[in-house]
């Protein structure tokens, strides 16, 4: 890939999603490895962010209860493109009560 001279990581994901049909993120667990092209990756993003600005949380902080995976890197992206904050925490496990969580959302 050439030098780039974008200023945000989304900009960089954009450029480089109007360049090449490469792979852009790539995830590796015990079940295999999945992967999102550069063009799908942004798409993805593009959708969230636009759905998140619909639904006026533009600028907001987003609690992304996500395992980690390729969706959960689109959201974190799609929150990026909505000039929004990621707050990303892991689910909770089964039988866990949601007192952990308490702290997160009253901040």
């Amino acid at each position: 890939m050439p030098v780039t001279h974008a200023a945000t990581l989304v900009d960089l994901l954009g450029e480089r999603a109007g360049e090449s049909a490469k792979t852009g993120f790539e995830y590796v667990d015990r079940t295999g490895t999945r992967s999102l092209s550069y063009p799908d990756l942004d798409a993805r993003a593009r959708t969230i962010g636009a759905t998140l600005t619909d639904r006026g949380l533009a600028g907001q902080r987003i609690l992304v209860l996500l395992p980690a995976g390729l969706d959960h890197v689109a959201v974190l992206l799609g929150c990026l493109y909505a000039g929004a904050v990621a707050v990303p925490l892991p689910p909770l496990p089964a039988g866990r009560p949601p007192a952990a969580r308490r702290a997160v959302l009253a901040d």
